[in-house]
């Protein structure tokens, strides 16, 4: 409870102490970010799933603060689609897609920023297998990740991000393993 006081006493304390007149700068984000997803775990997940092409849509809005610019934080939704490569019988098909919102922290440099992500949201995987066996599962996502970007227009940036998404199924549904990726990704983004 100690705690929890001294939390809010220095929220407020920070908030007291910024001035009326504090500098906030939005812009509209968007990212189109194509790349591989490569499976980390569990053994079940790994032994059955390879790497996979990906691609992810990202929408939101970058605030940053004060007049300098340095920091800033981010809001997004993001969808992602992917098409999972099943490493067992040939006639089994799988896919991917992951809805996600997010938050940033975003650091500015010269040229750029680096960015540490959270996001959390719902898989939806859908497959096929031989014999017209029909399979579908849903999965609470948690991803951490970062990235880097760097302008090359006034509105427009490229950059490189790194995520790595634990997809937790519920047990009624198949599959049931819990399946940790690594997304290696790049994108060109727009900043309006």
């Amino acid at each position: 409870m100690k705690k929890l006081a001294s939390a809010i006493l220095l929220v407020v304390g920070v908030f007291a102490a910024t001035p009326a007149r504090a500098e906030v700068h939005g812009r509209f984000l968007f990212d189109a970010a194509p790349g591989v997803s490569i499976p980390l775990a569990d053994r079940t997940y790994r032994g059955e799933f390879s790497a996979s092409f990906k691609l992810s849509l990202r929408m939101g809005g970058e605030f940053w603060f004060g007049a300098a610019r340095k920091v800033g934080i981010a809001g997004e939704v993001a969808t992602d689609f992917e098409p999972l490569t099943y490493s067992g019988v040939d006639d089994t098909h799988f896919g991917r897609i992951r809805a996600l919102v997010g938050l940033r922290f975003l650091i500015a440099f010269k040229i750029g920023a680096i960015w540490l992500r959270a996001a959390t949201g719902l898989d939806y995987i859908i497959g096929s297998q031989p014999g017209n066996a029909y399979l579908q599962s849903y999965a609470y996502t948690v991803e951490p990740g970062f990235g880097i970007q760097f302008r090359i227009t006034r509105r427009g940036v490229i950059g490189f991000s790194a995520g790595f998404p634990v997809a937790f199924p519920s047990f009624d549904q198949r599959p049931t393993f819990t399946s940790i990726d690594a997304d290696l990704l790049v994108f060109i983004g727009a900043r309006i």
